[in-house]
């Protein structure tokens, strides 16, 4: 008899957690560690937003997967070329750096991240050719720290003056980090002709 009603028991204990589980899987929301997540409300169409932890939601919120964004740092590298003031090509190396903004997640989640790449890459691009395109080819390869503190002047936020990205961040829902300017060198054709030219010279005077 005890027997019985044992196993009676244990099966309703089981029934009862199984509905328990489900029923909190339907208020319980889980984020992980630097991720933001947008939820949908089926009823009204809002968004709602939730950072890193466990929350409560409403049983008509829906979470889907794609809709956990990374809060960490993207950085994005780029090799351009651009014309000097003496009409030389430079070959520019560097990379810029942004984060979703969680204040404006829900318009971050309606962006392509192609196109913001796309948007930073332009704008950073913008930023570089209106400081090549005042010095020759070689000032541009001697001046590459100038150029960078030109452009960042630019982009930083100083003295309460609107940054230059901030219509762009806003638009976008991420905040703009940074840009480094890694390497201002010549293109790979004026390269080799510079390369020949000093290999001409260098015969020319080994045999002069």
């Amino acid at each position: 008899f005890f027997g019985k009603n044992f196993t009676i028991f244990a099966m309703n204990l089981l029934v009862w957690l199984f509905l328990v589980r489900i029923s909190l899987k339907q208020f319980l929301l889980s984020v992980p560690a630097f991720v933001g997540l947008v939820t949908e409300n089926l009823l009204g169409g809002e968004y709602f937003t939730y950072p890193t932890g466990i929350h409560i939601k409403y049983p008509w919120e829906i979470a889907r997967i794609e809709k956990y964004f990374s809060l960490e740092l993207i950085t994005v590298p780029f090799i351009e070329d651009f014309v000097s003031l003496d009409g030389g090509v430079v070959r520019v190396r560097g990379s810029f750096r942004y984060r979703a903004d969680f204040d404006n997640l829900v318009q971050y989640a309606q962006i392509a991240e192609s196109t913001i790449v796309i948007g930073f890459s332009n704008l950073v691009k913008r930023l570089i050719t209106s400081e090549i395109s005042k010095r020759s080819a070689d000032q541009a390869r001697r001046q590459t720290d100038d150029i960078k503190k030109m452009i960042e002047q630019l982009y930083i936020e100083e003295d309460s003056k609107p940054k230059l990205t901030s219509k762009d961040e806003k638009s976008f829902g991420v905040q703009f980090e940074d840009f480094t300017l890694a390497d201002v060198g010549y293109d790979e054709e004026t390269q080799n002709i510079l390369t020949t030219d000093f290999n001409r010279n260098v015969l020319a005077r080994a045999t002069g």
